[in-house]
């Protein structure tokens, strides 16, 4: 699997990474797959050097994105 950049901004570095998983029966599971496998090992709270996280969605993504964030918040409401 081959890691690259899509695009620098500044320091902001976005990279894209393409895999199928079979974790990929909806977009709402797929979206909890990547966010626990490629972007929450890497946050500032996890030991990682990302401190922000953008998502720009359409359409059904919109629907995704709102059950990521209810996903997110039940994962911290477990931990503490």
């Amino acid at each position: 699997m081959q890691k690259f950049i899509l695009k620098q901004v500044s320091q902001i570095k976005v990279y894209a990474k393409f895999f199928f998983h079979q974790e990929s029966s909806s977009p709402e599971v797929h979206a909890e797959y990547v966010w626990r496998n490629y972007i929450s090992p890497h946050l500032k709270t996890n030991g990682g050097e990302i401190s922000r996280v953008a998502i720009v969605a359409h359409s059904y993504g919109g629907c995704v994105v709102l059950h990521l964030v209810s996903f997110i918040i039940s994962l911290i409401c477990k931990d503490n």
